[in-house]
C-alpha cells in the first residue's frame, strides 16, 4: 500500500455529516481527554488522498459533538434570520464572528470544551481546547474569537 506523509493534511476537515466532523486522532484523543465520555468518537480504518489512489498514514477519526448549548447571547451578537431554500426553514447565522460581534454566555459554558450552540449550530471550542490544540500544532483549522458575557 502506498502511503503519503502525513503532514501535508490537515487535522480537521470539517463538518462532514448530521454534525460528523473529520479530525486527526490526536485532536480525536484531546477531546477525549478534556470530556470523557461525552462525544461520540469513531476511528476511520483508512483514509485515502483524492484523485492520488494512496493511502494517508495519518489516523483520523469521525468526531459528533454532543453538547448542544445555548450560549450565544442572541440580543447582543450579530446575527441573522435566514431561510433555507426550497424548504421555508428559518434558521439564525452568526455574521462574520469576532469578539466585538459574538457574545457568549459564560455561565452557561463553564466547564464545556467543545460544544455546539443551540440556535445558530455553530461550533465552539474552550480556550483551553484552544491551547492544546496549538501544543499539538494542528493544521487547517481556523478560529474566531468571542467575548463572555
Amino acid at each position: 500500500m502506498n502511503t503519503s506523509k502525513s503532514t501535508k493534511f490537515p487535522d480537521c476537515f470539517g463538518a462532514i455529516n448530521e454534525g460528523y466532523f473529520a479530525v486527526s486522532k490526536a485532536i480525536a484523543e484531546a477531546i477525549e481527554e478534556l470530556e470523557p465520555r461525552v462525544h461520540q468518537i469513531v476511528e476511520i480504518p483508512h483514509v485515502w488522498a483524492q484523485g492520488d489512489n494512496v493511502a494517508i498514514d495519518k489516523p483520523y477519526c469521525f468526531v459528533r459533538v454532543c453538547q448542544v448549548v445555548p450560549c450565544v447571547d442572541m440580543e447582543r451578537s450579530a446575527v441573522s434570520e435566514t431561510e433555507q431554500y426550497g424548504t421555508g426553514l428559518k434558521f439564525h447565522v452568526l455574521n462574520m464572528p469576532s469578539p466585538d460581534r459574538c457574545f457568549v454566555i459564560e455561565e452557561r459554558i463553564k466547564g464545556l470544551h467543545l460544544w455546539i450552540d443551540e440556535k445558530t449550530l455553530d461550533l465552539f471550542i474552550s480556550q483551553d481546547f484552544y491551547d492544546r490544540l496549538q501544543d499539538l500544532g494542528c493544521l487547517g483549522m481556523e478560529f474566531a474569537k468571542t467575548t463572555s458575557v
